[in-house]
C-alpha cells in the first residue's frame, strides 16, 4: 500500500490541479494506494483520508512553514504508513 499525500490550501490552488492530480492517480497509478489530504478538504473530494489542519499565518515564510507543518501532522498520524 502506497500513501499519496497532498498538503492542500484552497486559496493557493490554481487551475483545478488537485482534481487533475487525483484523476490521474486513479487512472494511471498501478499500485494499491491511499490518498491523504492535510489541510482544507474541498466538498467535491470523496474517498480520501483527511487530516484537518489550519493554515499557518502571520509570518513571511508562511507557505513553506505551512507545508512543513502539514507534513509533520501527516507523518505523526497513527494511520499513515511509517
Amino acid at each position: 500500500m502506497v500513501d499519496v499525500y497532498y498538503p492542500y490550501v484552497e486559496s493557493e490552488a490554481k487551475w483545478n490541479e488537485l482534481k487533475y492530480s487525483l484523476r490521474s492517480i486513479e487512472k494511471h497509478f498501478p499500485f494499491d494506494f491511499k490518498v491523504w489530504i492535510t489541510g482544507y478538504l474541498p466538498e467535491w473530494v470523496t474517498g480520501v483520508n483527511h487530516i484537518p489542519h489550519k493554515r499557518c499565518v502571520g509570518m513571511q515564510e508562511n507557505t513553506t512553514y505551512d507545508a512543513i507543518a502539514k507534513h509533520l501532522v501527516f507523518c505523526n498520524h497513527p494511520q499513515s504508513v511509517k
